[in-house]
């Protein structure tokens, strides 16, 4: 996006990129909230889970994430739990009859919190592995055989281990978050959390949840930016997820292209914040602890 945004923007700027780590994204986010300028010169792309934490997160929040003026996600994702064929989980039955070390990164993230809600939901026994680094460190650990399972994206997972989905791979995927029964790995035949789920509360907190995953590169804007700033953004995004150079490069990385527009991001944020607080509570109690 970096290298190709700026030929749809008005007078062709370049575009200069820099990382902001830390606490998941939330970091980013509350600085493009607070601090950044509204003119339309600073865009954010934190991880889609900082915008539900104003929501799921223990304390109050430092930043409204209805409010942020959304310029569009580049992708759409699903959260995929795998393990080694040769390993001790052949299937989600085998997380369910013994314990599976689940590697993961820091708190707030999916790779943990996706078996946390498997655990607390269907009584699978994830025990989580904190501290790795980047999904480098996850598939690190499980190439190495230090954990049994890690719940990554399959934005990821695709790339990393091409055929792990045609058994091709030394490893296979056997959970995924989502209930899309078009994805890749829900025609591979792997379950989706959602359908284990044995309440209609259970499966409500579950998509909700998941929902994040539909918006999985969040370019955003702080509030209140001008609205002339906003227009030529969006639509400078929106071409450039069209442009035949962009979806080479996207060929390229063997990464999917699904284009969700910034107005459609902020009518989704709306109707997540407007969930039923049965099922926001049902959520939060299944994210609570390891």
């Amino acid at each position: 996006m970096q290298r190709h945004l700026g030929r749809h923007v008005p007078g062709a700027p370049s575009i200069a990129g820099s990382s902001m780590a830390g606490a998941a994204g939330k970091i980013l986010a509350r600085h493009v909230y607070t601090v950044a300028p509204r003119d339309g010169t600073v865009i954010g792309l934190p991880f889609a889970n900082a915008l539900f934490e104003p929501m799921l997160g223990a304390g109050a929040a430092s930043y409204d994430a209805t409010k942020f003026v959304y310029a569009g996600s580049a992708s759409m994702d699903e959260s995929v739990c795998m393990a080694s064929r040769d390993g001790p989980v052949a299937d989600f039955r085998g997380v369910s009859r013994r314990e599976a070390a689940t590697g993961a990164l820091s708190p707030g993230t999916p790779s943990g919190d996706v078996p946390k809600i498997a655990a607390s939901l269907t009584g699978a026994k994830f025990r989580i592995v904190r501290g790795y680094s980047g999904f480098q460190g996850l598939s690190l650990a499980i190439e190495r055989g230090e954990v049994d399972v890690i719940c990554p994206s399959w934005a990821v997972v695709k790339p990393r281990y091409p055929g792990i989905l045609e058994g091709k791979s030394q490893f296979r995927v056997f959970l995924r978050g989502g209930s899309d029964e078009g994805s890749e790995p829900a025609k591979a035949g792997a379950p989706s959390l959602a359908s284990l789920a044995s309440t209609d509360l259970d499966r409500a907190a579950v998509e909700l949840y998941m929902a994040q995953f539909r918006v999985a590169s969040p370019f955003l804007l702080p509030p209140n930016v001008s609205p002339a700033a906003a227009t030529v953004l969006r639509k400078a995004f929106a071409e450039t997820v069209t442009d035949p150079e962009y979806l080479a490069d996207a060929r390229g990385l063997n990464a999917d292209v699904a284009f969700t527009s910034g107005e459609d991001i902020q009518r989704l944020l709306a109707r997540v914040y407007d969930s039923d607080a049965r099922v926001v509570a049902r959520l939060k109690q299944a994210l609570a602890g390891d």
